[in-house]
């Protein structure tokens, strides 16, 4: 069987297959998905097929991400568009085209590769459910009357230049995000489903990407959101509202305040280690004040890479070997070490001390932009 890369030309063929496979209605995909599944938006050399009879038998697809982490910028291949048609299911189509792209996402040097699905489906390729810091938020009809919290005269978002520059200016300042071009701004609020709402105030700016009851985006005064969102309370009768944040300390006083209740170690999506190096070079400024000096610890993946973090003298040393407080895991245990609380690995002695002070490494992506 052959790997092949979509082309422009095959766009019609490609959106009728995503359909079948899927089961989803005409032009599902490009309607609610425009910033990466129209025409001019899908990246067709990342695009990888398997055709049989001359048509579109299997097809996954490699999303470049851009994160930025706190100051931390992190290269992330998202996976989506995992698709094979009922009657070539079994033949193994998705498993060799998965490793195709694992082996691009290689060649490329991602560090991490992200997806959401099915954890039994994907485990086979080394993705576990990890980043437990994320936490949901309900923000109650009770909640806005406790507060005495006053409806913001909101207005749906249809496309003017000027809020576009508002949104893209509040969306900026959120310390943990995905790198957008004006473009990919301008698809994703227009993503049927979902409704944009914002209100503009002489003291700020506030705006809401919301479906139904869960709020999948926002930025801007806290305030302001609170506004927006008890406008909609009383104008739609929305008794509730859900919200997620990359972690506890990232929730605005304002909106804790009025929270009901929250939730946290909720998974930010299933993750795949493509280079373990790569990922402890990528957040080494974590391990800077949370190493003391000549400390060391060696992270090695079963039948895989082993480095070893070292601060040297104030300077954090990463590099390929085994050294001290070895930590050996599975490559999913892994990703659970590292993304996630090390709480379940208690091994005591100075490899758990020195997991406490370090991990986990933050990971998040915003609702909107899941593919």
């Amino acid at each position: 069987m052959k790997t092949l890369r979509a082309k422009k030309t095959g766009y019609d063929e490609i959106q009728r297959f995503l359909e079948e496979a899927y089961g989803h209605s005409y032009n599902f995909f490009p309607n609610n998905y425009p910033h990466v599944w129209t025409k001019d938006t899908i990246q067709y050399e990342n695009t990888f097929i398997i055709k049989e009879d001359g048509r579109i038998a299997s097809l996954v697809r490699l999303f470049p991400l851009k994160l930025l982490i706190n100051g931390v910028k992190i290269k992330v291949g998202g996976i989506g568009g995992v698709s094979t048609l009922y009657e070539h299911r079994g033949k193994g189509y998705m498993s060799t085209l998965m490793n195709a792209v694992i082996e691009q996402m290689k060649r490329e040097k991602y560090p991490v590769s992200i997806l959401w699905g099915d954890r039994h489906r994907y485990k086979n390729f080394g993705y576990e459910n990890a980043g437990d810091s994320v936490v949901e938020i309900c923000i109650s009809a009770r909640g806005f009357e406790k507060l005495k919290i006053e409806p913001a005269h909101a207005k749906r978002y249809s496309g003017e230049k000027e809020i576009l520059k508002k949104i893209i200016e509040s969306y900026n300042k959120h310390s943990i995000r995905k790198e957008r071009s004006k473009e990919e701004f301008a698809g994703i609020l227009t993503r049927q489903g979902f409704s944009t709402y914002y209100a503009l105030k002489k003291d700020g700016f506030g705006y809401i990407s919301i479906q139904g009851e869960f709020v999948a985006e926002y930025g801007g005064s806290p305030c302001i959101i609170l506004g927006i969102l008890k406008y909609l309370n009383k104008r739609f009768g929305t008794g509730k509202f859900l919200m997620h944040f990359p972690s506890y300390s990232l929730i605005p006083a304002e909106i804790l305040q009025i929270t009901s209740w929250w939730h946290n170690k909720i998974s930010a999506g299933m993750i795949k280690i493509i280079s373990l190096k790569d990922i402890l070079q990528t957040y080494r400024e974590k391990f800077k004040d949370r190493l003391d000096n000549q400390q060391e610890i060696t992270f090695s993946i079963k039948e895989g890479e082993s480095v070893i973090v070292k601060n040297s003298n104030g300077k954090i040393q990463i590099e390929e070997g085994k050294g001290e407080n070895h930590v050996y895991l599975t490559e999913q245990e892994m990703v659970r070490l590292l993304f996630s609380s090390p709480d379940w690995f208690s091994t005591g002695g100075p490899s758990f001390k020195i997991l406490k002070n370090v991990l986990p490494l933050e990971i998040f992506v915003w609702p909107l932009d899941h593919i």
